[in-house]
Protein backbone atom coordinates (compact mmCIF):
# COMPACT_ATOMS: atom_id res chain seq x y z
CA UNK A 1 0.00 0.00 0.00
CA UNK A 2 1.35 2.86 -1.01
CA UNK A 3 1.61 6.90 1.25
CA UNK A 4 -1.11 8.11 -0.23
CA UNK A 5 -3.19 5.33 0.33
CA UNK A 6 -2.23 4.79 3.65
CA UNK A 7 -3.00 8.54 4.59
CA UNK A 8 -6.52 8.78 2.88
CA UNK A 9 -7.63 5.13 4.71
CA UNK A 10 -5.99 7.37 7.91
CA UNK A 11 -8.01 10.16 7.31
CA UNK A 12 -11.39 8.34 6.59
CA UNK A 13 -10.94 6.46 9.80
CA UNK A 14 -9.73 8.86 12.09
CA UNK A 15 -11.67 11.60 10.71
CA UNK A 16 -8.72 14.29 10.41
CA UNK A 17 -9.33 17.74 8.61
CA UNK A 18 -7.26 17.36 5.30
CA UNK A 19 -5.44 20.54 5.74
CA UNK A 20 -3.73 18.94 9.01
CA UNK A 21 -3.21 15.82 7.16
CA UNK A 22 -0.71 18.12 4.80
CA UNK A 23 1.62 18.70 7.86
CA UNK A 24 2.56 15.47 6.87
CA UNK A 25 4.96 16.20 4.26
CA UNK A 26 8.72 15.00 2.98
CA UNK A 27 10.28 17.49 5.35
CA UNK A 28 8.55 16.10 7.91
CA UNK A 29 9.11 12.66 7.41
CA UNK A 30 12.77 13.04 7.12
CA UNK A 31 13.40 15.10 10.15
CA UNK A 32 11.14 11.87 11.77
CA UNK A 33 13.53 9.33 10.03
CA UNK A 34 16.50 11.38 11.66
CA UNK A 35 15.38 10.57 14.99
CA UNK A 36 13.87 7.29 14.33
CA UNK A 37 15.91 5.74 16.54
CA UNK A 38 15.48 8.12 19.56
CA UNK A 39 12.06 7.27 19.34
CA UNK A 40 12.45 3.88 18.93
CA UNK A 41 14.79 3.41 22.13
CA UNK A 42 12.22 5.15 24.37
CA UNK A 43 9.67 3.44 23.09
CA UNK A 44 11.17 0.23 24.66
CA UNK A 45 12.67 1.68 27.70
CA UNK A 46 9.29 3.38 28.99
CA UNK A 47 6.50 1.01 27.34
CA UNK A 48 4.84 3.12 24.97
CA UNK A 49 3.85 2.51 21.41
CA UNK A 50 6.24 4.15 19.07
CA UNK A 51 3.60 5.56 16.74
CA UNK A 52 2.28 7.61 19.70
CA UNK A 53 5.73 9.15 20.24
CA UNK A 54 5.80 9.72 16.70
CA UNK A 55 2.08 11.24 16.84
CA UNK A 56 2.80 13.34 19.77
CA UNK A 57 5.81 14.96 18.10
CA UNK A 58 4.35 15.09 14.95
CA UNK A 59 1.07 16.74 16.53
CA UNK A 60 2.90 19.41 18.68
CA UNK A 61 5.87 20.35 16.58
CA UNK A 62 5.71 18.62 13.03
CA UNK A 63 9.02 17.01 13.91
CA UNK A 64 10.91 20.28 14.43
CA UNK A 65 13.65 20.09 16.53
CA UNK A 66 14.14 23.70 17.77
CA UNK A 67 9.96 24.20 17.94
CA UNK A 68 9.21 26.66 20.70
CA UNK A 69 5.68 27.92 21.68
CA UNK A 70 4.30 31.18 23.04
CA UNK A 71 3.53 29.25 26.68
CA UNK A 72 7.08 27.68 26.75
CA UNK A 73 7.17 24.72 25.42
CA UNK A 74 10.16 23.39 23.84
CA UNK A 75 11.16 20.99 20.85
CA UNK A 76 9.93 17.57 19.33
CA UNK A 77 7.75 16.74 22.46
CA UNK A 78 7.02 20.70 22.94
CA UNK A 79 7.74 20.17 26.96
CA UNK A 80 6.58 22.96 29.22
CA UNK A 81 9.72 24.64 30.74
CA UNK A 82 8.19 27.02 32.80
CA UNK A 83 8.14 27.28 36.07
CA UNK A 84 4.28 27.20 36.41
CA UNK A 85 2.02 24.64 37.92
CA UNK A 86 1.14 23.35 34.30
CA UNK A 87 4.84 22.82 34.10
CA UNK A 88 6.27 18.83 34.19
CA UNK A 89 10.21 20.38 34.62
CA UNK A 90 10.04 19.72 38.38
CA UNK A 91 8.81 16.19 37.91
CA UNK A 92 10.89 15.54 35.09
CA UNK A 93 14.05 16.68 37.24
CA UNK A 94 13.00 14.34 40.04
CA UNK A 95 12.60 11.64 38.59
CA UNK A 96 16.16 12.15 36.76
CA UNK A 97 16.10 13.87 33.61
CA UNK A 98 19.19 15.85 33.24
CA UNK A 99 18.62 18.90 32.01
CA UNK A 100 19.88 22.41 33.22
CA UNK A 101 18.19 24.78 31.31
CA UNK A 102 15.01 25.24 29.12
CA UNK A 103 17.48 25.00 26.22
CA UNK A 104 18.17 21.12 26.86
CA UNK A 105 15.12 20.45 26.01
CA UNK A 106 16.06 21.36 22.11
CA UNK A 107 18.31 18.07 22.24
CA UNK A 108 16.47 15.26 20.60
CA UNK A 109 17.64 12.88 22.92
CA UNK A 110 16.34 14.82 26.12
CA UNK A 111 12.96 16.40 24.51
CA UNK A 112 11.48 12.55 23.43
CA UNK A 113 12.99 11.05 26.91
CA UNK A 114 10.97 13.61 28.50
CA UNK A 115 8.06 13.14 26.26
CA UNK A 116 8.28 9.31 27.10
CA UNK A 117 8.62 9.74 30.80
CA UNK A 118 5.57 11.83 30.89
CA UNK A 119 3.32 9.49 28.88
CA UNK A 120 4.68 6.65 30.80
CA UNK A 121 4.18 8.34 34.33
CA UNK A 122 0.13 9.18 32.56
CA UNK A 123 -0.47 5.67 31.50
CA UNK A 124 0.36 4.90 35.23
CA UNK A 125 -1.41 7.65 36.78
CA UNK A 126 -4.55 6.47 35.41
CA UNK A 127 -4.23 2.96 35.06
CA UNK A 128 -4.79 2.58 31.67
CA UNK A 129 -4.20 1.98 28.72
CA UNK A 130 -6.41 4.51 26.87
CA UNK A 131 -4.99 6.52 25.26
CA UNK A 132 -8.03 9.61 25.06
CA UNK A 133 -7.17 9.99 28.85
CA UNK A 134 -3.46 9.79 28.54
CA UNK A 135 -3.11 12.08 25.45
CA UNK A 136 -5.66 14.41 27.04
CA UNK A 137 -3.41 14.65 30.37
CA UNK A 138 -0.22 15.36 28.12
CA UNK A 139 -1.98 17.90 26.27
CA UNK A 140 -3.61 19.83 29.14
CA UNK A 141 -1.10 19.50 31.36
CA UNK A 142 -0.02 18.03 34.79
CA UNK A 143 -2.68 19.92 36.34
CA UNK A 144 -5.53 18.59 33.56
CA UNK A 145 -6.96 16.10 35.96
CA UNK A 146 -7.83 18.12 38.92
CA UNK A 147 -9.89 20.41 36.38
CA UNK A 148 -12.79 18.35 35.32
CA UNK A 149 -12.39 19.88 31.68
CA UNK A 150 -13.72 17.74 28.24
CA UNK A 151 -11.07 15.22 27.12
CA UNK A 152 -8.92 16.61 23.66
CA UNK A 153 -10.51 13.95 21.42
CA UNK A 154 -9.04 15.89 18.10
CA UNK A 155 -5.59 15.78 20.12
CA UNK A 156 -6.46 11.93 20.09
CA UNK A 157 -7.46 11.55 16.89
CA UNK A 158 -4.50 13.66 15.15
CA UNK A 159 -1.53 12.30 17.47
CA UNK A 160 -3.31 8.59 16.15
CA UNK A 161 -3.05 9.30 12.68
CA UNK A 162 0.06 10.90 12.45
CA UNK A 163 1.99 8.43 14.37
CA UNK A 164 0.43 5.31 12.31
CA UNK A 165 1.11 6.96 9.76
CA UNK A 166 4.60 8.07 10.34
CA UNK A 167 5.42 4.61 11.85
CA UNK A 168 4.08 2.63 8.44
CA UNK A 169 6.43 5.32 6.40
CA UNK A 170 9.43 4.70 8.75
CA UNK A 171 9.25 0.96 8.84
CA UNK A 172 9.18 0.97 5.62
CA UNK A 173 11.69 2.97 4.93
CA UNK A 174 13.85 1.04 7.23
CA UNK A 175 13.37 -2.53 4.91
CA UNK A 176 13.57 -0.54 1.55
Amino acid sequence: MNVLMMMFLALSIQQIDPAQAKRLDNKAIKRAMKHQGLFERASKKHNIPTYILYGVAMNESTMIQRAQSGKGDFGLMQIRCRTDAWSWLPWLKKNGLKIKRCTDLYRPHINIEAGAMILSHLQDFYNTKEWLLILTGYKCGSRWIKSKKPMAKDYHHKVLYFGTVLEKILSGERKG
